[in-house]
């Protein structure tokens, strides 16, 4: 008989691990979430200043003795007519189609006539304007006799004057104007006007407002471009319990970034995260066995190309690490990821489309995991992938509130890369994933509506359609803070599926005043929430056998608070209650999770 206290210590390690290991990976492979804390997205706040709509000049319905019998528009140089036509009739009023403003005119027709009936006329007509994207008319109801029951109106779409700037630095004015498609006497589009504001304030360090003004000619209107450079550089820090279990659900962060107005107003961002015994001990990083529980870095460069075109560069790290069972097994896993994408306004391609952005691009990425027993290293995986991205994004707002929209289609033909191959991706997933190409559609919708009483709905619903197995990193999580509140983010990772937000947020309130020493403004927000999540896993035949397809169904309900302190303190809380069970969390559990930003 072979006494088992002759064998060596790593082959004793290597004869357990055979079966331990294996069961971990195999374990491991069924769609474990990658936590990624990429650093915030920054954007100046500036914006286009238009003058409110005039619903109407008068209350009075009065009836004025007269029943309409007819509208007759007319343009800035006309005079009223003596006997005008009856019906609606639409002379030289400029470039507004006539059979578009002439449509809610009809109405008219036939009402008893009186001063608040003619308000009305006027706030269609200024509606239709509006609606087709030129805001800034006048309507006037010029001297008249209006005996017949015909009313007159002078319509006149005012159109671009003097464009000048405020408070852009000595040199960079022609910069800021470049960015601006306007021209003397053009008329005046609000969504291309927004959209070229929408740009140059993406660079966060500075904000751009177009404020509008009387014109120097009749008919004409100023546009102002006031721009309030900031420091261009700031620092945050914070935390979150937003982890996993088995890496820990502490996160403290920090980061920095910083503008470089040299370089075209390219900016930088950075930000470390790492668990509570990254922070105790940070030179543990890529030790193995000793390594944190979690730790990442990431880092996104923006660097404007030309008017209305970027390109951006995010490089992730993440490394995490799990005790076995027993712990004397340890397993770590990194992930490198290089994302490069070129984004685009729809309307550089499609003039006169003003439907958001274009963005087309790749990601290189290094996944490995290692295995270890009693801190020796006794083997792992590893694969590459390379994504080419395709999407389309857009973000608008509307009277009532405001749409974003965000689309994409991944594909990864296989190879580029040397990991890239269907032997890499079947070793290191334990035979979840099979083949290196694949191909997957993201679709991430929010919007926010104002209520009456102060209130608003918000709503955000992200989905992922694969038609396959997808690598752990291409896969949406969809419990968690982030997705399905009440949840956790190891409950769900799947290779199809979504989550659903929605949220009735109560009037904002101040905890300490408005007026606050400095200036600073605090605000409160509350909110309740019902969150869906639903997810499938394809099924495999992996390294301990086939592997059924997984389905899953989440459902939270609760409440939250949204704080903030000026620009400095950002605070969220969030207390979940599962309606239904997990992979951790059972029907009837609470999750409470909470984020503090600071920044300066």
């Amino acid at each position: 008989m072979l006494s088992l206290t002759r064998v060596p210590r790593l082959t004793v390690a290597l004869l357990l691990c055979a079966s331990t290991s294996a069961a971990f990976l195999a374990s491991s492979a069924q769609a474990q979430v990658i936590e990624r804390n990429l650093p915030p997205p920054a954007q100046g706040d500036g914006g286009v200043v238009l003058a409110p709509e005039q619903l109407g000049a008068s209350r009075d319905a009065t009836p004025l003795g007269v029943t309409v019998s007819g509208i007759r528009l007319i343009g800035p140089k006309e005079q009223v007519e003596a006997s005008p036509p009856t019906g609606v009739t639409i002379s030289a009023i400029g470039a507004m189609s006539a059979e578009r403003v002439a449509g809610p005119l009809s109405n008219y027709i036939g009402q008893p006539l009186s001063a608040k009936l003619i308000g009305d006329m006027q706030a269609a007509i200024a509606r239709v304007y509006r609606e087709a994207g030129y805001p800034f008319v006048a309507i006037t109801l010029p001297v008249q006799e209006v005996t017949s029951g015909v009313v007159q109106l002078q319509v006149s779409e005012f159109r671009y004057g003097k464009v000048t700037t405020n408070g852009a630095k000595a040199g960079s004015e022609d910069g800021v104007l470049s960015q601006v498609r306007t021209a003397d006497g053009g008329r005046i589009r609000a969504d291309l006007l927004e959209e070229d504001l929408d740009w140059l304030n993406r660079y966060p360090y500075r904000s751009v407002q177009g404020v509008f003004s009387p014109g120097d000619q009749a008919g004409e209107t100023a546009l102002t471009l006031e721009v309030a450079p900031r420091k261009p550089w700031e620092i945050f820090a914070g935390w979150s319990n937003t982890g996993t279990g088995a890496t820990g659900r502490q996160r403290y962060f920090a980061g920095f970034g910083a503008g470089m107005p040299s370089l075209g107003n390219s900016f930088l961002s950075y930000q470390a995260t790492g668990s509570d015994d990254f922070w105790s001990a940070p030179g543990s990083i890529a030790s193995g066995a000793s390594s944190p529980r979690y730790f990442s870095q990431a880092a996104r460069l923006v660097m404007p190309l030309a008017a209305r075109q970027s390109l951006e560069i995010a490089p992730n790290y993440v490394a995490t690490r799990q005790n076995g069972d027993p712990a004397t097994f340890a397993f770590t896993n990194e992930v490198l990821e290089i994302p490069v994408i070129y984004r685009t306004a729809l309307s550089n391609i499609l003039p006169g489309t003003y439907l958001g952005d274009l963005m087309i691009g790749a990601v290189g990425r290094h996944v490995s995991r290692r295995s270890y027993f009693d801190g020796t290293d006794i083997g792992g995986a590893n694969a590459d992938q390379f994504e080419l991205v395709f999407g389309w994004a857009m973000n608008r707002a509307d009277a009532h509130g405001r749409t974003t929209v965000l689309a994409r289609v991944v594909g990864n033909p296989g190879g580029v890369l040397g990991g890239n191959s269907a032997a890499n991706w079947n070793a290191y997933s334990s035979g979840r994933v099979d083949r290196a190409n694949y191909a997957y559609a993201t679709l991430d919708l929010g919007r926010l509506t104002r209520l009456p009483g102060g209130l608003a709905y918000v709503t955000q619903f992200s989905g992922l359609l694969g038609t396959r197995t997808l690598p752990d990193t291409s896969q949406l999580a969809i419990g968690g803070m982030s997705a399905t509140r009440g949840y956790v983010l190891e409950d769900a990772s799947v290779d199809r599926g979504f989550y659903w937000r929605n949220e009735v947020c109560l009037p904002s309130f101040s905890l300490f005043g408005r007026n606050m020493a400095g200036g600073f403004k605090d605000d409160l927000s509350p909110y309740g929430f019902l969150d869906l999540g639903f997810g499938y896993n394809y099924g495999y035949d992996g390294l301990l056998g086939h592997v059924e397809a997984e389905k899953s169904s989440l459902a939270g309900i609760g409440a939250g608070l949204d704080y903030r302190h000026g620009s400095h303190v950002q605070a969220s809380l969030a207390a979940g209650h599962a309606l239904s069970s997990a992979r951790e969390t059972r029907a009837g559990d609470w999750t409470v999770q909470a984020r503090l930003f600071l920044s300066y």
